[in-house]
């Protein structure tokens, strides 16, 4: 049996976690929008200067708080990626129950080593 959104008043735990999942997209998102705002005007409104790549990095140097800025959308980027295929993939109902938390884990551990990935090559673009 397919997984969909009318098995989410059963119970089951395949339709808690699509609850959660339609929340932290909803969540994810309005973060993203904040973040990428965030980022916007540190990059933009804050230079007074070229876009250089050595300028860049000398600003991204500059504190803690850009790095945390940065892995950050990384994070809520991957994971609202991520989520939204799987989500995809569940509502078309083309989904089994059992090959969902396959899909899942795959999903998740396709994720971590993104996210691996991504602060490995950001932290070696600042040295």
């Amino acid at each position: 049996m397919a997984i969909s959104e009318t098995r989410l008043m059963r119970g089951t735990p395949a339709a808690q976690a699509g609850i959660l999942s339609w929340l932290m997209q909803r969540v994810t998102g309005a973060f993203l929008v904040v973040f990428l705002l965030a980022h916007l005007w540190v990059v933009h409104a804050m230079t007074s200067g070229s876009y250089e790549a050595g300028e860049i990095a000398s600003r991204l140097q500059g504190g803690w708080w850009f790095r945390a800025l940065d892995i950050g959308l990384l994070v809520l980027g991957l994971y609202h990626a991520i989520n939204g295929v799987l989500r995809v993939a569940v509502e078309v109902g083309r989904i089994k129950e059992g090959t969902y938390w396959l899909l899942l884990s795959v999903a998740w551990g396709l994720g971590l080593v993104m996210l691996y990935y991504g602060v490995m090559v950001f932290n070696a673009l600042l040295g």
